[in-house]
């Protein structure tokens, strides 16, 4: 479609969003090829944001999203100071969007996840204490969205929790992990319904409790 009139606002937003998935799903088996998709798709949302075609709030969005996937590629690939740098952007660019909603909506999950990237860059990069307060920052984000006790509102907080507790599991500050752990098997049940991702939610959140054990 792109290809028959690159004028097609909707099909040139399409093929930059489908190259950031593709960069999602390749970054484990393939980084270099996951950088290469990711970098297309934020060429393609910085010519939408220059010519300003389409609703310019959600290009911004989108191109932090690519930002962050081609930040998670490169550090697959051992880039380390270009993963952070791609990170630290796509955090400057959704901090920038956040300042217009309010704590707690549910479209600031953007931001616990971009928090949580940039934080995982820190930590690669030799800045533990910066990657510590951003997953603070990412939880406390979480705690917000969780407040409507809604499960897809919950999810940010469970993989900040998550995230924070492996940082800590990984510099052996065992107390503190297990208190992160503890929490994330305490909100999952908060949860009774059964269904296959709930349940494997509550199964792989006891497995990191009892792994420090």
């Amino acid at each position: 479609m792109l290809q028959r009139d690159p004028n097609n606002t909707s099909a040139r937003f399409s093929v930059a969003m489908a190259e950031q998935k593709v960069s999602f799903f390749m970054r484990e088996s393939d980084p270099p090829g996951a950088i290469r998709q990711a970098r297309d798709s934020v060429r393609l949302f910085d010519e939408m944001i220059a010519t300003q075609k389409g609703e310019h709030r959600s290009n911004v969005s989108s191109h932090a999203e690519a930002l962050w996937t081609l930040g998670e590629a490169q550090l697959k690939a051992g880039r380390l100071r270009e993963a952070r740098s791609s990170a630290d952007a796509a955090l400057a660019a959704i901090r920038e969007i956040m300042a217009q909603i309010p704590p707690g909506s549910a479209d600031r999950g953007d931001l616990v996840e971009a928090l949580m990237v940039a934080a995982k860059t820190s930590a690669a990069t030799g800045n533990p204490t910066r990657a510590e307060s951003l997953l603070r920052e990412a939880r406390e984000e979480g705690k917000q969205m969780a407040r409507t006790h809604e499960l897809t509102n919950s999810i940010p907080l469970a993989n900040s929790e998550r995230a924070l507790g492996n940082f800590y599991a990984q510099r052996n500050r065992t107390q503190e992990a297990r208190a992160c752990y503890q929490r994330l098997v305490d909100l999952w049940q908060q949860f009774p319904e059964s269904n296959e991702y709930v349940d494997g939610q509550k199964a792989s959140s006891k497995r990191l409790l009892f792994s420090l054990r």
